[in-house]
């Protein structure tokens, strides 16, 4: 509660010290201009979750299978576009919540791009039906706490309100505190958030055949979309892919 207030307190002198403007230009009273988030263009390829090789509509190569549990993952956009890695890092470190609202609109974009073209991946068929179910990567309490809100959360809400989608954000739970994850080299990223997660115990026995999509903000190695997936499948869930804005 201590830390909570103090972070209030320092966001509240934020807002003084530096007032609303878009992180692009500059703009007054926006964080992210409409001519700017426009310059955020959409990822023209998409690759391979495990081996990031080209790969149609980001499916997992059938000789990928064993090294991720996912079935696939889209990325919206390129993290070598500045003004994305710059509002993501706002998003997340100066805690401005409103940036939710553009970020969430590049993955708005991206999947409305992909449901125009042929032999989509079955989810994007599904996010127009009632079985898809849209699922945020949860945060460890002690980081709620911290950050005061979940990043991937706000993202996929808004996902699942423009497509009226099933949002269930409690059927992941950490489990444990883990240090994060852009704190340590590729190799110690799998140990680190090996069996953090868990299924709740409202939701243990109502996954089979589940088609899931796990949204995120940013995927690097890609380790905790592939951990959340196996604790998934564990329990049954058929399909998993994940949705992020960009990979580092």
């Amino acid at each position: 509660m201590i830390k909570l207030y103090w972070r209030k307190i320092y966001k509240f002198f934020l807002d003084i010290l530096f007032p609303i403007e878009c992180v692009g230009c500059g703009q007054e009273d926006l964080w992210l201009c409409e001519q700017c988030l426009a310059t955020i263009k959409l990822k023209e390829i998409d690759s391979c979750p495990a081996c990031k090789k080209i790969s149609s509509f980001g499916k997992t190569h059938s000789w990928c299978r064993e090294q991720t549990s996912l079935d696939g993952m889209i990325v919206a956009a390129s993290f070598d576009n500045k003004l994305l890695r710059n509002t993501i890092h706002k998003y997340k470190y100066n805690f401005i919540k409103e940036l939710a609202t553009p970020l969430s609109m590049i993955l708005i974009n991206k999947i409305m791009e992909l449901d125009k073209k042929e032999d989509k991946p079955n989810w994007v068929n599904l996010l127009f039906s009632s079985d898809l179910i849209l699922l945020p990567i949860p945060l460890h309490k002690r980081r709620l706490r911290w950050r005061d809100f979940n990043q991937a959360e706000m993202l996929s809400k808004k996902l699942a309100g423009n497509f009226y989608l099933n949002h269930r954000p409690y059927i992941l739970k950490r489990k444990r505190y883990t240090t994060a994850q852009t704190e340590l080299k590729r190799e110690q990223r799998f140990d680190n958030i090996k069996n953090a997660f868990q299924v709740t115990k409202e939701w243990q026995d109502k996954l089979k055949n589940a088609k899931i999509l796990l949204v995120d903000d940013v995927a690097t190695t890609g380790a905790t979309l592939n951990e959340c997936g196996r604790t998934l499948k564990e329990r049954g869930a058929r399909e998993v892919w994940g949705l992020v804005l960009a990979r580092g």
